[in-house]
């Protein structure tokens, strides 16, 4: 009896592909295939399930009703087996998994993820790149990372990708030693400031919410590296607001941290990317993620 197409994951990742991608020319280029190849793959399946599954709209491909009524099913067909495939083979999992961290995760997050990514998948190479959150979801989106550690955009994720929120995160004043006992939001009015970047996502919701309470700070530095804003306000030459994110912090850096009334949150969250090719890979962090200490990992993840 002649197999079934939709028995062939590779004919799924390669219909989940070119919805994701939009483009069959794009899908190709990200299975190494030729555009022949993945358009007759996709003829297949649709010759197989009796309807149409992709359109033409512009210069773009989309899912018809009945592809986007298959999309599901078929990621979650692949993904399983993909587990199965390890599970019944034995294989060690191996390749190189490329992740990113923004820099309050580098060192309080990162390596106990690391370690336990290591002890999952000891065959396993690791590709580390620090950044800005909206630098590391790029290469997310162009396939130079397989996942990150960043702060949780404002905007609905891409359909390529999917995340889980690890930790949240209050803002708090930081202040030097001689500052202790006085009224945190008195300090942010009379002490010279210490701006994290407003052009990144942490520095836009800290004048956020200094706008919010008409404080006018009296701004000293604006600076794009963390460790530096802690060594400046080590040396008392101003305070700032930012993320109270997981120790440890930089060695020699003595900092008074004070909590801040009604203060937001930020999210510290998981992306990765849906590629099937890649789904392995990014299931060991996912797992290794899901395994972190509870002092670290402070949301409840959503069972699997």
């Amino acid at each position: 009896m002649k197999k079934s197409s939709f028995m062939d994951t590779r004919f799924l990742e390669t219909l989940i592909a070119v919805i994701e991608h939009g483009s069959i020319a794009e899908a190709a280029r990200m299975q190494r295939l030729t555009p022949a190849t993945v358009s007759q793959r996709i003829r297949v399946l649709e010759a197989e399930i009796g309807h149409k599954l992709i359109q033409r709209s512009g210069r773009r491909v989309q899912a018809t009703v009945a592809g986007h009524g298959v999309l599901g099913q078929s990621r979650a067909i692949v993904r399983d087996a993909a587990e199965l495939r390890s599970l019944a083979s034995g294989d060690r999992l191996t390749g190189k998994l490329r992740i990113g961290t923004v820099a309050t995760a580098a060192t309080g997050m990162i390596p106990i993820l690391l370690q336990k990514a290591s002890e999952l998948g000891p065959d396993v190479d690791f590709q580390v790149a620090t950044g800005f959150s909206s630098e590391l979801y790029s290469m997310i989106l162009d396939g130079s990372l397989d996942a990150a550690l960043i702060v949780k955009p404002l905007f609905e994720l891409a359909a390529t990708c999917d995340m889980e929120i690890l930790r949240r995160e209050e803002l708090i004043v930081i202040t030097h030693e001689s500052l202790v006992g006085r009224d945190p939001l008195d300090i942010l009015r009379t002490e010279p400031f210490i701006r994290g970047a407003r052009t990144r996502w942490m520095g836009a919701q800290a004048d956020a919410y200094l706008n919010a309470r008409s404080i006018r700070p009296r701004l000293r530095y604006e600076i794009n590296t963390l460790d530096t804003l802690l060594l400046l306000v080590t040396r008392g030459l101003g305070v700032s607001v930012v993320p109270d994110w997981p120790r440890p912090w930089l060695e020699g850096v003595r900092v008074i941290r004070m909590a801040l009334p009604e203060a937001p949150q930020r999210e510290i969250v998981l992306v990765w990317s849906r590629n099937p090719s890649r789904a392995q890979l990014t299931n060991l962090i996912r797992v290794a993620a899901r395994e972190l200490p509870q002092e670290i990992r402070n949301v409840t993840l959503p069972a699997r």
